[in-house]
């Protein structure tokens, strides 16, 4: 079944590597999360300094135990970029 889950945008302030490449000062929106067999699949979107680039990656996530799939998604977002921090503006 599928669930929504409220999207927010995290910023990293320095350099951050997201495997394929790396980005300066990024802001990160969740674009889908696939949870199947305890195994959570994160799309993410990034781009640098508030450009117009738009990258895209994944986010794989295995150490949770909630049920609610935005808790799901904070939690994986916080293991996979630990210095980010949410940001106020709207995720588009």
């Amino acid at each position: 079944m599928p669930q929504t889950f409220t999207t927010k945008r995290w910023a990293i302030t320095g350099e951050q590597n997201f495997g394929e490449f790396s980005l300066l000062n990024p802001k990160i929106k969740v674009l889908a999360c696939q949870v199947l067999d305890n195994n959570a699949v994160i799309v993410i979107e990034a781009n640098e300094n508030d450009g117009v680039f738009k990258h895209r990656s994944t986010v794989s996530y295995t150490e949770y135990t909630e049920t609610d799939i935005n808790e799901i998604v904070d939690s994986a977002m916080t293991a996979a970029f630990p210095d980010a921090t949410v940001t106020t503006e709207p995720a588009e």
